[in-house]
């Protein structure tokens, strides 16, 4: 079974993620409908006075996404959440460059889009454009449990669609560095806008990737943190010296699905 893992450049070893709790989230007494984080500080007072929290969506190794919605217009969105306690300074600073990228990415079709972000002292908010159809593993395990595969249609669609993410994300000299379509720890990062709409992928979870400056320019070293799935993780990556591990993860991510004719 896959796993997420950090390694340490220092010595290479390997560390686990570590789940966010919910402990820290309690209802607010005149919002039932909604939920909030006891906190007197001002950004997170802003991000819980403007949306409505609804259900927590996902569980990673760094964090918690919650499907919100906003108090003014009604509109859902996704959001992720990051304490800062829960991970060393190396990781947040890592993760808090997310909200960059995908302002960087804001013209793909093909990238999930930023709504906004928030930064306490304490967490990160980063809000982001909620995909209805979730994560692409949820339609793995369904297929997975009627003993079916993936139509020969079906694959070829989800192969275009992350192809064409990656496109965009490297056209941009951007390297994302965690491609998966989720495994039984931690959620994925290929969406799905609709359900059962794989010509609709959208790629997501910016939080380890990388800028490499041009083409032809050395990947050694290229990522500030080295972390990833194993299974979906190009050996080369795994020693940090492969700035294309894109598209094994991608490989990697076909696989998953199958193909039946």
């Amino acid at each position: 079974m896959s796993r997420d893992f950090q390694i340490k450049h220092n010595n290479s070893r390997v560390v686990p993620r570590r789940p966010l709790r919910v402990s820290s989230l309690t209802p607010a007494p005149d919002e039932p409908s909604s939920m909030q984080i006891k906190s007197e500080d001002e950004a997170e007072k802003r991000f819980w006075g403007k949306y409505y929290f609804e259900k927590v969506i996902g569980k990673g190794g760094y964090g918690l996404v919650l499907r919100i919605k906003n108090k003014l217009n009604g509109q859902l969105a996704a959001c992720k959440i990051i304490e800062r306690e829960k991970v060393s300074a190396d990781i947040f600073a890592s993760l808090r460059e997310e909200p960059k990228f995908l302002s960087r990415l804001a013209t793909s079709k093909h990238v999930v889009g930023l709504v906004e972000s928030f930064e306490s002292r304490k967490r990160m908010f980063v809000v982001m454009e909620y995909m209805k159809g979730g994560d692409l593993s949820h339609f793995i395990k369904q297929r997975l449990a009627r003993g079916a595969a993936f139509r020969e249609s079906e694959v070829a669609a989800i192969v275009a669609g992350i192809l064409k993410a990656l496109k965009a994300v490297h056209g941009n000299h951007i390297v994302h560095g965690d491609v998966k379509p989720g495994t039984l720890a931690s959620p994925g990062n290929i969406l799905l806008a609709e359900e059962d709409r794989f010509d609709l992928l959208k790629l997501a979870d910016f939080g380890f990737s990388a800028v490499r400056k041009n083409d032809k320019s050395s990947s050694r070293g290229l990522f500030k943190v080295q972390a990833g799935t194993l299974s979906y993780m190009a050996p080369e990556q795994a020693q940090n010296s492969e700035a294309f591990g894109d598209l094994y993860s991608g490989a990697a991510s076909r696989r998953t699905s199958g193909a039946r004719a």
